[in-house]
């Protein structure tokens, strides 16, 4: 049996080839993850709270970036939700409101130089 320019001989061999294959899939699945945490992730998520989208075209191109990167890594053809929940990843929306609510304690504690009196009060 031949697989990728080397010939296969025996089950040994199909077991080692097995093991090498998976083994270099994780690797490159962490990879392009880590590549895409570190430098695309956060162009996107730069200065969200102060212009974050409303509309739903801006936040479909904005997910359609992290959507092409988790299609990229090979063997997660499935639904991105699924493909989000296997690199551990969460959706840029959820991003978003996680950052709007750490904003919101900065200014509610006195953690950022806001005068906090100014905003509405929820009780």
């Amino acid at each position: 049996m031949e697989s990728r320019g080397f010939v296969v001989q025996t089950a040994k061999d199909i077991a080692y080839y097995y093991v090498l294959d998976t083994a270099l899939l994780q690797w490159i699945i962490i990879l392009i993850i880590g590549l895409y945490k570190t430098y695309i992730r956060p162009h996107l998520e730069y200065a969200i709270q102060a212009w974050s989208p409303y509309l739903q075209k801006d936040i479909e191109c904005l997910e359609s970036v992290q959507r092409a990167a988790t299609r990229f890594v090979s063997g997660f053809k499935k639904l991105y939700e699924e493909r989000l929940r296997k690199v551990g990843l969460t959706t840029l929306e959820v991003m978003r409101q996680r950052g709007d609510l750490i904003e919101c304690y900065k200014i509610l504690t006195g953690k950022e130089n806001i005068d906090h009196t100014n905003f509405p009060s929820f009780r």
